[in-house]
């Protein structure tokens, strides 16, 4: 693969940091630039579906904690898990830019 390719596979993680702009920003980043790219590049594709099953994953949970907020249960789940969402994105980026596949922990995975 590429320079173009790694990039593009580091940039399908790091468009998950899109939830600060805008309400599920994390899955509709990742999943516009996998559905534009994935055809030309089975790299592409495979970091496509890795970051967004991993999205799609770590929205779930954080849904799940927030309702068990309401419990108290939550509140310290949830702030482990956004951590955890950040940490593992750049973790991801870097090892998509030197041309390795990162297998996120904890991931459902929804695309195969």
């Amino acid at each position: 693969m590429d320079q173009k390719e790694r990039l593009t596979g580091s940039f399908e993680h790091l468009l998950a940091f899109a939830f600060f702009i805008f309400p599920l920003g994390n899955i509709i980043g990742p999943l516009v630039l996998w559905l534009v790219k994935r055809q030309g590049s089975m790299f592409i594709d495979e970091h496509g579906k890795a970051s967004l099953n991993f999205q799609i994953s770590m929205t779930l949970y954080g849904i799940l904690a927030a309702i068990l907020s309401l419990a108290g249960v939550g509140l310290l789940i949830l702030p482990v898990i956004i951590v955890a969402d950040g940490v593992l994105v750049i973790v991801a980026a870097v090892q998509a830019h030197r041309g390795d596949l990162f297998h996120y922990p904890v991931t459902i995975r929804f695309i195969h």
